[in-house]
């Protein structure tokens, strides 16, 4: 009875159990069952441990080829940096304005040149705005239009501007298409080129041409004038002598008949007057000479050898006699003021004649008043930096402050259509640079204008020594 009494009870211990109790408590099917359950579950767990220690293994790795791809990520982004920085810095070096613009002439991006060409602060007053509004200013409707249709079109095109007008420029516009794969970005990228220099040696080299025509025009001429005029002169004093030989016996019949007239004039004032007249033809032969010989010298080639020794008084007298006649067409009076005796100086006499030539014919063009006038005044300077001082004075209408700062920009005049191209005094300054010369002007509006060039004397400033220690001593 104790035994089926403590068969019934669970051992506290399998120590303490029996072998009975054993017996029973293995045959229990819920402790079976718990036993199973747990294998499973520390199956489950140790299959647990090792898949995430396999997936942690896994992570770890990706995590290292992701680290590596930020790294390699980071390194290419840097150069893109870098690369953009370059490209903006090239974009901003570039001296003509730049401007990417989209379908509608939105502007996208621009260089600094750009920023400096339309007057702006900062890039920030550009982006997005449209590039007609901004340009309409600088650039005629129509070639606004031109450059809209090219955009639009994704044509390669360039147009010339005629903003000279206003701002004493030749300009050029180019459009350049961006590729179809880019246009996302911008449509075309507009260059805005200033072409003056070009302009300018382009007209000066169709000047020289021109002039290489008249060259020849000029010596034919002077040729068929000369072969008459050489006849005429010739023969006025064959005529002077048969007058001298004629006139006494005319005398000795106008002594005998009283009231002699030949052609209707009273024989002594014929007599007077015939010889004036022979005065005159022979005074007109000799002017046709001189005309003659200026346009010889005009058309003769004239050398390259730049400086050279010079008498200025032969420069002056030259340059007058070109535009005198010019000046009495206008000017009332025509004052010349020259020093007789100037030294010989070293420059470029090319230089002196044309800036010369160009002062006094624009003086003689500002005459606006009936007592006009023209004073020329010419001396020799203080020192070698001053070796000629030229000083052109009229009292035309004269210029106010902001034209006589243009006056000497390239294609910039006041003159009528026609009547100049603008390139005058800019050609009469840079010729006075090359030899070191300077140009100054001072006017007011209805006074007048004096114009005062100063020029170097090249000479070698040793040649004074040379020629000093070459010359014999006097004892």
């Amino acid at each position: 009875m104790k035994q089926s009494t403590h068969a019934g009870k669970c051992p506290e211990s399998l120590q303490d159990a029996t072998v009975d109790q054993i017996l029973i408590v293995d045959k229990d099917p819920m402790l079976t069952e718990k036993k199973g359950i747990d294998r499973t579950l520390l199956k489950a767990y140790a299959d647990l441990e090792t898949r995430v220690a396999e997936r942690t293994a896994e992570l770890a790795k990706a995590n290292e080829a992701l680290h590596a791809e930020l790294q390699e990520r980071g390194k290419i982004e840097e150069m893109l940096q870098q690369s953009r920085n370059t490209l903006r810095s090239v974009f901003d070096s570039i001296s003509d304005p730049l401007i990417m613009v989209d379908h509608d002439l939105c502007i996208r991006m621009a260089n600094r040149a750009t920023i400096d060409y339309f007057h702006l602060a900062d890039y920030l007053e550009i982006l997005g705005k449209s590039f007609t509004a901004l340009a309409e200013d600088y650039f005629a409707p129509d070639l606004l239009n031109s450059m809209r249709s090219a955009v639009l079109k994704f044509e390669e095109s360039s147009f010339e501007s005629n903003s000279h007008e206003k701002s004493g420029k030749f300009e050029k516009v180019f459009i350049y298409p961006t590729h179809k794969e880019h246009r996302g970005s911008g449509s075309a990228i507009v260059r805005i080129s200033d072409i003056t220099k070009e302009k300018i040696l382009t007209m000066e080299l169709i000047q020289r041409e021109k002039l290489a025509s008249l060259g020849l025009l000029v010596s034919s001429v002077t040729h068929e004038i000369n072969n008459p005029n050489n006849f005429i002169s010739f023969n006025i004093p064959i005529l002077r002598d048969g007058l001298r030989e004629i006139l006494p016996v005319l005398d000795e019949h106008a002594a005998k008949t009283p009231h002699f007239e030949v052609q209707c004039v009273p024989y002594p004032e014929y007599r007077k007057d015939v010889m004036k007249l022979l005065e005159n033809i022979e005074h007109g032969s000799t002017r046709i000479n001189a005309t003659v010989s200026k346009l010889k010298e005009f058309s003769r080639k004239k050398d390259d050898k730049g400086t050279r020794p010079i008498l200025p008084t032969d420069i002056i007298q030259r340059a007058i006699a070109i535009t005198q006649t010019q000046i009495r067409k206008t000017v009332k009076t025509f004052d010349v003021q020259m020093q007789q005796v100037m030294p010989e100086m070293v420059s470029d006499p090319d230089a002196i004649e044309q800036t010369l030539i160009n002062l006094l014919i624009n003086a003689a063009q500002a005459a606006d008043k009936s007592d006009s006038y023209i004073r020329l005044k010419v001396k020799r300077g203080v020192s070698e930096m001053e070796g000629l001082v030229l000083e052109v004075e009229d009292n035309g209408c004269g210029m106010d402050k902001k034209t006589a700062s243009r006056i000497f920009d390239p294609f910039f005049t006041t003159k009528e259509e026609g009547f100049g191209t603008g390139l005058g005094l800019y050609i009469s300054k840079n010729l006075l640079e090359s030899v070191r010369g300077s140009i100054s002007v001072e006017s007011e509006i209805g006074t007048g204008t004096t114009f005062r060039v100063v020029i170097p004397d090249l000479k070698d400033p040793t040649q004074g020594q040379k020629e000093a220690l070459e010359r014999p001593s006097m004892v």
